[in-house]
């Protein structure tokens, strides 16, 4: 009995024990605690928009176009030593026409004959002194005041048309010329046309003889003029526009021209 007793309490001592041992024994680990979830990443920020481009500045107002001004003329008067019918009128006629055609109509030339505003002979002081504005006539006209004058011109035996131009050209005519004229009031010297020299004479007189000039009354000018009004020539010299000269001959007032 004795040894049931002491069999059932060691028994309930073990018995105990374990459930001591049980109590005792360290608790289980916590588990883990589960990890944060890593945050989302934040989104990228979205890209500032491009700032609107400035307007284009309204472009300046064309300016309103100048009106075209009127395209300014030139008119020139000029006095001719010649009269209405002859050749040399009819040539600056059509020279003004031409020149007024190539400027579109911004020169012009009105060219008078001889006794139209003034008497040709006039034209020369009347160009220098700013009167008119030019003339066209022969050098020798004006042998009076450039003695030299006549080497400029057509005279009896003298040169050839063609030996004329090669002497201005090309010989220093034409400087010599613009020389002997630059002591007057002339914008632009040139000589107009060139022809061949002089004719002796038309007469109604017999004039074979050196006697026989004596008094003949002979239109002429210039060089020519000097030498037959010559007393070793004698003849009676005297100037008519030229238009006149054949009506002069037939009435009498001129011998010879």
């Amino acid at each position: 009995m004795k040894r049931r007793q002491i069999l059932a309490l060691v028994l309930v001592v073990a018995l105990m024990s374990g459930l001591i041992a049980a109590s005792c024994a360290a608790p289980a680990p916590a588990p883990a605690p589960t990890p944060a979830p890593a945050p989302a990443p934040a989104p990228a920020p979205a890209p500032a928009p491009a700032p609107a481009p400035a307007p284009a500045p309204a472009p300046a107002p064309s300016p309103a176009p100048v009106p075209a001004q009127p395209a300014k003329v030139v008119k020139w008067v000029q006095v001719a030593q010649w009269s209405d019918p002859m050749h040399n009128m009819k040539w600056l006629y059509k020279r003004n026409e031409m020149l007024e055609a190539a400027s579109n109509g911004r020169f012009i030339i009105e060219s008078h004959p001889t006794g139209a505003i003034m008497h040709g002979d006039e034209a020369f002081d009347a160009t220098h002194d700013g009167t008119i504005d030019a003339l066209n006539s022969t050098m020798h006209t004006w042998i009076g005041k450039i003695s030299a004058s006549p080497l400029f011109a057509a005279r009896p035996m003298g040169f050839t048309s063609t030996q004329m131009v090669a002497w201005l050209e090309h010989a220093g005519g034409l400087d010599y010329m613009y020389e002997v004229l630059e002591p007057f009031n002339f914008g632009y010297t040139g000589y107009t046309y060139v022809t061949t020299p002089e004719d002796f004479c038309w007469s109604n007189v017999d004039m074979s003889t050196l006697e026989a000039w004596k008094g003949v009354k002979f239109r002429c000018k210039g060089f020519w003029a000097d030498v037959l009004s010559d007393p070793r020539v004698g003849a009676s010299v005297t100037t008519i526009a030229g238009a006149e000269l054949y009506a002069a001959q037939e009435k009498g007032i001129l011998d010879a021209f």
